[in-house]
């Protein structure tokens, strides 16, 4: 039986296992190696991360907001919201394609309530990731009676009513 290896033929059946054998081990240390070195870069990753200084590390915060003003021919508007650490009211600038969901679509209106995140940006701080979720109602705007649509339909309902009294008297005689 003869069999190549290594671009050498080997006729012994005792010699191909040996040679097996032993390429079988060379690859396992070389497979350890391997798994060492990714052990060691992965050690080293996270000794880069744990060195970069605290402010760097954005933790992103949801804050809560109402848009006040939107230009639909930009894409772009303001939401007005306030944080807890102060009081006031701030205006934050937002474009269409940072909205991530809104249940309203497909325009966007003064008045949208909406979650969202800040982060950095050329001209200032611009609000991303905003989830629109509630829109109110507009309320329905009651008119209100004037004398003379009351006095109409005062007059209708008496001129029906003497129509009926007047029918049910003829018909009992």
């Amino acid at each position: 039986m003869s069999m190549e290896t290594n671009n050498e033929f080997i006729s012994s059946s005792s010699t191909i296992v040996a040679i097996a054998t032993a390429n079988v081990l060379s690859e396992t240390a070389n497979v350890t190696n391997e798994t060492t070195n990714v052990t060691a870069e992965t050690t080293n990753m996270a000794t880069a991360t744990a060195n970069i200084p605290a402010n760097t590390m954005h933790v992103s915060k949801t804050y809560k907001g109402t848009i006040v003003k939107y230009i639909n021919q930009r894409h772009f508007g303001f939401i007005k919201f306030s944080t807890r650490e102060t009081t006031t009211r701030k205006e934050i600038s937002f474009h269409k394609s940072n909205i991530i969901k809104n249940n309203f679509k497909p325009d966007i209106k003064e008045g949208d309530k909406c979650h969202f995140e800040i982060s950095p940006g050329i001209k200032g701080d611009n609000a991303t990731n905003i989830v629109i979720n509630y829109r109110p109602i507009s309320k329905i705007k009651k008119t209100n009676n004037t004398t003379d649509e009351n006095n109409a339909q005062a007059a209708l309902f008496t001129k029906t009513m003497l129509e009926f009294f007047c029918a049910a008297a003829t018909a009992n005689k």
